[in-house]
Order: C-alpha cells, then sequence, then structure tokens
C-alpha cells in the first residue's frame, strides 16, 4: 500500500514535470513564432545607409555648430566694436579733462594778472596826480 502510494506519487510528479516542459517547450515555440515574424517586419539596415545615415546627423550637427559660431562670432565683433567706441570716448573725455585742467590755470593766472593790474591802477600814482584814479 505505502508502494503504491509512494509510486502513485512519483508518477504524478513525473507526469506534472512532463506537462510542465510540454508548457514551456509551448511557450518557447510561440514565443520564437513571434520573434521570426518580428523580424521579418522589421527592416534591415545595411552598413552603408548606416554610414549614411552617421554622414547625415554629422553634416547636421556640424552645421549647427558652424551656426552657433557665426552668431556667436557676430555677437563678438559688435561687442568689440562697442568697446571701441567707448574706448575712443573715454580717450576724448580724458583729453577733454586734460584741456579743461589747462584752461582752468590759465584762467587762474589771467584772473590774477587782472587783478593784480587792477590794483596797480587804483594805486594813485604821484606821478599822475589825482586823475590817474578816474581812468578806470
Amino acid at each position: 500500500n505505502e508502494k503504491e502510494v509512494e509510486l502513485f506519487d512519483k508518477n504524478l510528479a513525473i507526469e506534472a514535470l512532463e506537462v510542465t516542459n510540454l508548457d514551456q517547450a509551448a511557450t518557447i515555440a510561440t514565443l520564437q513564432a513571434h520573434l521570426d515574424h518580428a523580424s521579418v517586419d522589421v527592416e534591415t539596415v545595411t552598413a552603408p545607409e548606416l554610414d549614411n545615415f552617421e554622414v547625415q546627423y554629422w553634416r547636421s550637427a556640424h552645421s549647427q555648430q558652424e551656426e552657433k559660431f557665426r552668431v556667436l562670432y557676430s555677437h563678438c565683433q559688435s561687442l568689440a566694436s562697442e568697446r571701441d567706441k567707448l574706448e575712443d570716448y573715454c580717450s576724448a573725455l580724458s583729453t577733454c579733462e586734460a584741456k579743461t585742467k589747462e584752461i582752468f590755470a590759465q584762467q587762474q593766472v589771467l584772473t590774477k594778472s587782472l587783478l593784480a593790474l587792477v590794483i596797480r591802477r587804483r594805486r594813485p600814482s604821484s606821478s599822475m596826480g589825482p586823475k590817474a584814479s578816474t581812468i578806470l
């Protein structure tokens, strides 16, 4: 009785394994069929086509970078031009400031000279008499 139960359990286990193996084989066959069907639908890309694609990709990337370079170069040129104009303006302001200081110094000298002249003329001179002060 026990031997029959053990034999029955073994047969049942073997049968379960066989069913499992058959299910796995069927699953593998189904997956293989799907894979075969999918590989037929997929376009195969040949080496020259891939090379052509890569060349187009890199040409496009190169042209984009070239365009960015042109824009940046143009911007830098305009900034350099603006900087040159500002340097010229600063130079002109510096020259004006130097001229202003020079003119201010000349005005001071002229003012002192005129003041000295006025003071000299207001002083009564003994040789000219009383009319010398009324000349001014």
